[in-house]
């Protein structure tokens, strides 16, 4: 639906600094807009070709979404908060349908140092800005965290003896059985954790529709019948993937 774009979620601390990709995206959407290039679509893609430039294995792109208005998506999303419970993995897990691998696996994305101080944190589980790879849980594993004193929505935590941080989110994984054997098998075995994060992600790629905590869809989301042709989406990946060239 490209609920990103407008408010609420345009306005969340946690996607600050996105208005400058979507920017990005504007050239490319206008370009191929005409063409029955929709936001969702895009930003769908956009996301894919950024994990695959910093490691995934290939995800599979379905098109066809349709745009959420603006006041369809203020109305849906209005109610829910920028970040603290709803980005638990337990939450996570319920709205979005995820399997507790599945979960574990996403939160291994890559979020660079930069990136988590500019949304107002103290920084992230490695400075070096690694791709999709399985070392962030011998990261996590590995280290002994404490809580940083006056830190909230989320609550943070410092390896002791080295400025790398963690949030509560990423404490959950250590803190829940199911969770934590999920990150024991993701240190031990990369290939089971790319492949998990490979179909994680196309999972959530091909939703489509969105629920609320309520189970209730959200209106005016919807998954069109029809994929992206496919002479659209060759002409789109090349700009695409020279955006992200920039960042990875």
């Amino acid at each position: 639906g490209a609920a990103i774009r407008p408010p609420p979620q345009s306005g969340w601390k946690v996607n600050t600094g996105l208005q400058a990709t979507i920017a990005q995206l504007q050239l490319v959407y206008d370009e191929y807009r005409a063409a029955g290039l929709t936001w969702a679509d895009l930003i769908t893609l956009a996301g894919i070709v950024a994990v695959e430039e910093a490691g995934s294995p290939p995800i599979e792109f379905c098109g066809g979404m349709t745009d959420l208005t603006a006041a369809s998506a203020l109305a849906a999303y209005a109610p829910l908060r920028d970040s603290g419970p709803n980005e638990a993995l337990q939450w996570r897990r319920e709205l979005m349908g995820l399997t507790a691998e599945e979960v574990v696996a996403l939160m291994a994305m890559p979020r660079s140092d930069a990136q988590m101080k500019a949304i107002g944190r103290r920084g992230s589980w490695s400075t070096d800005s690694p791709g999709v790879s399985n070392t962030y849980f011998s990261v996590l594993l590995s280290e002994t965290w404490t809580m940083v004193a006056g830190t909230a929505d989320p609550v943070e935590y410092k390896a002791d003896g080295k400025e790398i941080f963690i949030t509560e989110h990423d404490k959950e994984i250590l803190d829940t059985a199911e969770f934590k054997t999920a990150a024991e098998k993701f240190r031990d075995d990369e290939d089971a954790f790319l492949a998990t994060f490979q179909a994680a992600w196309e999972k959530l790629s091909k939703l489509g529709l969105l629920h609320n905590t309520a189970d209730q869809t959200i209106p005016g989301s919807a998954a069109a019948p029809s994929s992206l042709p496919s002479l659209l989406l060759a002409a789109v990946l090349p700009a695409l993937l020279a955006l992200a060239a920039k960042f990875y």
